[in-house]
């Protein structure tokens, strides 16, 4: 099953923001293996990522009801 193919994807509504990036296969590999360790999507994983990285560099999340 191809899930690059953005109409497989539903549109599930959210107040979130999507980001769409582009990554070499092998990173991506990678980076799912490191979700499925953790018992993360990757999506999950890579924003907690993201979020580590600008907290250690200021950034300050507005608190979660």
């Amino acid at each position: 099953m191809d899930v690059t193919n953005s109409s497989f994807l539903p549109d599930v509504p959210t107040k979130r923001e999507r980001i769409t990036f582009v990554c070499d296969l092998e990173l991506r590999d990678f980076l799912e293996k490191q979700a499925g360790a953790e018992k993360r999507s990757l999506s999950n994983f890579i924003e907690k990522m993201l979020e580590d990285m600008a907290k250690q560099n200021g950034y300050n999340p507005p608190e979660q009801n």
